[in-house]
Order: C-alpha cells, then sequence, then structure tokens
C-alpha cells in the first residue's frame, strides 16, 4: 500500500521539469542573443564534424568487442555471459556494423558536398564584393564634383 509520504505527483514533476527546460531555452545565447551568420567567414568549420564521424567509426567498430575487464572472479563470470550474448547476436551484429559503416559514409559524402557548397558560396560572395566595389568606384569616378 502506498503512504501519503511515497505517493509521487507524475504531474508536478512534469511541470518542474517543463519550467527548467524553458528556463534554460530561455537563457541561452541563441533564443536572446542576436542571430548567428548564415555564412561564416571560415570555409573550415566541418573540422568538427569530421571529427565526430570518426569518433562515430571508432564507436562502432568496437561493437560485438569484449569490454576490458580486471581480474576478478566476476569480470570472468561477466566475460562468459557477454560471450554468450555475443553468440546469440551472431545475426544482428552485422547488420548493425553494417548500418553505422553506411550511414558513416553517407555522413562523410554529405560534409564533403558541404564544404564544396561552402567553397563555392564563399568564392561567390568574394565575387560579388568585388564587383559592388567596383561598381561603386566606377560611380564615385563619374560623379560630378561641386
Amino acid at each position: 500500500m502506498s503512504t501519503p509520504e511515497s505517493h509521487i505527483d507524475v504531474e508536478q514533476i512534469m511541470d518542474e521539469i517543463r519550467e527548467r527546460v524553458r528556463s534554460r531555452v530561455a537563457s541561452t545565447p541563441q533564443a536572446s542573443g542576436p542571430a548567428a551568420p548564415l555564412v561564416s567567414d571560415d570555409p573550415a568549420d566541418f573540422n568538427d564534424l569530421l571529427r565526430l564521424i570518426e569518433h562515430a567509426r571508432r564507436c562502432s567498430a568496437a561493437i560485438g568487442t569484449q569490454p576490458p575487464q580486471p581480474p576478478t572472479l566476476r569480470a570472468r563470470l561477466s566475460s562468459i555471459l557477454v560471450r554468450l550474448v555475443r553468440r546469440m547476436l551472431f545475426w544482428y551484429t552485422p547488420q548493425i556494423t553494417d548500418f553505422n559503416e553506411v550511414t558513416l559514409r553517407a555522413l562523410e559524402e554529405q560534409v564533403a558536398a558541404l564544404e564544396s557548397v561552402s567553397t563555392s558560396l564563399h568564392a561567390r560572395i568574394a565575387s560579388l564584393e568585388r564587383r559592388l566595389a567596383g561598381s561603386a568606384a566606377d560611380s564615385g569616378a563619374h560623379e560630378p564634383r561641386p
């Protein structure tokens, strides 16, 4: 039986969580500060994405491998259990690793495409700025002087 002390008010907890999330969202720089520029001045912004992809590749390579274990009886027994589970999932583990590999290759292709588009966009912006500067200089030279 439940006592009044052990009763959990789920709605109250959910309201508290919602309020915390709302206060955090409201205090983030993105919500209150100026909007971030759409095009960065640095075309090499994709290094973080490439590092994340590499980390995901290392994590994917660890799927199905035995975790490190200390030399204890509990670790040896756990090792036997892990090997048993790994054998039971012989049909599923290759599917997971294949999916991860395909996904990571797709992400790498997307990053390469984004880099290409970014480089092209930066080149076009620079070209337009040069044309605009040249146009402003030409119009300034043709204006009559008072």
